[in-house]
């Protein structure tokens, strides 16, 4: 999956001189929680929360007669990394996780065409997962060896099973390595005896959804 399968297309933006009440009310109405700061050229200057905004407002409190407003470019304006849209997604999440902020704008020839946020990102991987799908979930040590995948995808579907996803990760030592499956059209008992003369250790099994 890439960025783009999963980002809010055309974001709704605010410009440097719009009034932070206007942004608090934009966030409000779309349940929002950032919006992405543009200049006159409608190029990206960065990202406000409602947080920020909000606690703007709080700490400077009413302009006073003469000022009659505040302005959006007086907030801490976050400047976050932003991707494109062909950007794959777990670097997308790389790039949350190593930046420690909530979103990222998303910018194509250097227009802003969309902004990812944790949530959108945290959706598309409990799709990559099939976490709503029903099935089987079954985690293991397989030997790290060539093709030891195959032999379980193969193993499985020999016994009409259907791998709905399918995820590797570090195993316990080097002559191992660990793998989930979400498996269906096959039994919990079926699918373990199928696995049994292939995997070094179950770690896991259960239904899920069922």
């Amino acid at each position: 999956m890439f960025v783009r399968d999963c980002m809010t297309r055309n974001p709704i933006t605010l410009r440097l001189e719009s009034d932070p009440l206007a942004g608090i009310a934009l966030c409000k109405g779309g349940r929002f929680r950032h919006l992405p700061v543009v200049d006159e050229n409608d190029r990206l200057v960065g990202v406000v929360s409602r947080n920020d905004l909000e606690r703007f407002l709080a700490e400077k409190g009413s302009p006073g007669v003469m000022e009659r407003q505040h302005y959006v470019k007086q907030v801490d304006i976050q400047k976050v990394p932003h991707v494109q849209p062909d950007f794959p997604l777990e670097e997308a999440i790389g790039l949350i996780v190593e930046n420690k902020v909530t979103c990222l704008p998303v910018l194509e020839d250097d227009n802003l065409v969309g902004i990812v946020t944790e949530t959108d990102l945290l959706e598309a991987m409990l799709e990559v997962f099939s976490g709503r799908q029903k099935g089987i979930r079954l985690t293991a040590l397989v030997p790290y060896v060539k093709g030891s995948l195959a032999v379980v995808s193969a193993a499985i579907a020999k016994e009409d099973g259907i791998i709905l996803s399918l995820n590797i990760f570090e195993g316990t030592r080097p002559s191992n390595w660990g793998c989930t499956l979400k498996v269906t059209e096959i039994s919990q008992e079926r699918l373990l005896k199928a696995l049994e003369p292939i995997v070094l250790e179950v770690l896991d099994v259960r239904e899920i959804g069922t």
